[in-house]
């Protein structure tokens, strides 16, 4: 997530402030939702995804 751009040599600390407030937005947001880590955000989409792909009705069904 890093964003060392260099503008006049001096922007590592915007970055680092940036990184932070990245992280406090997405670690209160995981809070509110429930889950702890990256991949339970991770293995929920991955779950949602195959439940949705494997739970289509094929062509044949649908006449």
């Amino acid at each position: 997530m890093g964003r060392n751009r260099k503008y006049n040599g001096n922007t590592k600390s915007v970055s680092i402030k940036l990184d932070e407030i990245e992280q406090s937005v997405l670690n209160e947001a995981m809070d509110d939702l429930g889950y702890k880590t990256a991949s339970d955000i991770f293995r929920l989409c991955f779950h949602d995804y195959l439940s949705f792909y494997f739970n289509q009705p094929s062509k044949e069904d649908s006449s």
